[in-house]
């Protein structure tokens, strides 16, 4: 009865929230026992260390620091989009300055060509430039983790029917298409994946960051092998270049 639905759904609350400690408690670790111990490296035994193996420690707690600081935002995100509490600071974006500061952001983390198409006139879109820069890095990342390790990953800009169009598109192993209508819901990761990481969260972001700007996101198997991620933006003929 009435008792029962009231339990089942309280039973849910609590596995949702077990999921997320579970998920955020691992990811939160991991990286912080790798930086503890580099740190605690480099101060008991940095008179036995060579420069270059300084500098190793150092890139990889950086590393494993910049991992926790995506992990936060996109926790706070998250809770801003579930909230309501997100207000577009909209603005005039021209997009290819918007790849452009999304992958100098990511630089050090990049490990593989980024190959991009863009078209010789972009109108400009309205939009939140920083939400939307997080939004192509989660793709970006997205895109790096589930491709083989040489594979590029190849970023198009192109107008289709009256809306601006940018395409991320992957070699990864693909989704199947029972799974392409969860994959945007918070914690859910891919199943053929061999090594699924991360909290699940950073799809959800994308799609939340696109709802907010009333535009939307597709999912598409690639010829070839792989899946694009489409984000696409009404009207982009409204602004003018500045």
């Amino acid at each position: 009865g009435i008792r029962d639905l009231v339990r089942s759904r309280g039973l849910g609350d609590v596995y949702k929230r077990q999921a997320l400690l579970n998920s955020v408690s691992h990811d939160f670790r991991t990286p912080l026992v790798t930086i503890t111990g580099t740190l605690s490296s480099l101060d008991t035994e940095i008179h036995l260390l060579d420069k270059q193996a300084q500098q190793n420690l150092i890139r990889q707690a950086l590393h494993e620091a910049e991992k926790l600081n995506r992990l936060v935002s996109n926790l706070l995100n998250i809770s801003r989009l579930e909230s309501g509490a997100l207000q577009l600071q909209l603005e005039p974006v021209d997009v290819q300055d918007l790849i452009g500061a999304t992958l100098e952001q990511m630089k050090n983390r990049i490990d593989r060509p980024i190959n991009i198409v863009l078209p010789d006139q972009i109108p400009l879109i309205s939009a939140d430039f920083v939400l939307l820069q997080q939004a192509l890095m989660n793709l970006v990342e997205n895109a790096i983790k589930y491709s083989p390790e040489d594979a590029p990953v190849d970023i198009e800009v192109h107008c289709l029917d009256q809306q601006l169009v940018i395409d991320i598109a992957d070699r990864g192993p693909g989704i199947e298409e029972k799974e392409i209508p969860y994959i945007f819901e918070k914690f859910y990761r891919v199943k053929n994946h061999e090594k699924p990481s991360g909290t699940g969260l950073g799809l959800a972001i994308v799609k939340g960051i696109m709802d907010a700007h009333q535009a939307t996101i597709k999912v598409i198997p690639r010829n070839g092998g792989g899946m694009i991620f489409r984000l696409q933006f009404p009207q982009p003929g409204d602004l003018l270049k500045e």
